[in-house]
């Protein structure tokens, strides 16, 4: 029996890692495999991951892509099994931001979107960027001819406001779209003005 030679543990892994009792009730309205994966690995660092196998429907509501966590788990197998309703269903989500954390007042910084989308072939969605209110970039995605989708925008946002600042990007909704929650990404960057920090002093070695 595998469980002679192994431990196996029982996890969730929509949000956060839980352990799980069967039968297996399934009570959340969002799946975040990408929050899921980071848990695991938090939780068995250091430790002798043998496999680590993965059933899901493949539907993820929120969240970065999921084999962003993933890739540095190179040692470990991963088997993914698919199950549940194969009904399909049209949407369009934000699957992962890359932005500095930190830029200087009076700079642009560059923010990457990735955006994918489930059925809607061929079509175009506006994606904007807001910043207390009001829209500060603008971009257009194009999605290819197939039915499922991934592409990347870049942004140039300029810094303009000392302090951390939070920026919300928004990809245009679309009639027949499974949710909206996922349509929607808040991220933050630490405006920093250089100028107010105090001069550095250099002193020569007089020894």
């Amino acid at each position: 029996r595998l469980s002679d030679k192994y431990t196996i543990h029982y996890l969730s892994a929509a949000h956060k890692p839980e352990e799980i009792t069967f039968p297996v009730q399934y009570k959340r309205d969002k799946t975040n495999l990408y929050a899921g994966l980071e848990g695991i690995k938090k939780r068995f660092f250091g430790q002798n991951l043998a496999a680590l196998v993965l059933f899901s429907d493949g539907n993820i509501t929120e969240g970065n892509l999921p084999q962003y966590a993933v890739q540095d788990l190179l040692e470990t197998s991963i088997y993914a099994i698919g199950v549940g309703d194969s009904t399909f269903k049209p949407d369009q989500a934000i699957k992962h931001v890359a932005a500095n954390d930190m830029a200087l007042l009076g700079n642009t910084f560059l923010v990457n979107v990735d955006v994918a989308a489930f059925g809607f072939a061929g079509q175009t969605s506006a994606v904007s960027i807001s910043h207390a209110g009001k829209v500060v970039a603008n971009n257009t995605v194009s999605y290819s001819g197939s039915r499922e989708d991934v592409q990347s925008l870049s942004f140039e946002i300029a810094a303009d406001k000392v302090g951390v600042q939070a920026f919300t990007i928004r990809v245009e909704e679309k009639k027949g779209e499974h949710t909206f929650t996922n349509n929607v990404r808040t991220f933050y960057v630490n405006i920093i003005d250089a100028r107010n920090k105090p001069p550095k002093i250099f002193l020569n070695n007089l020894f």
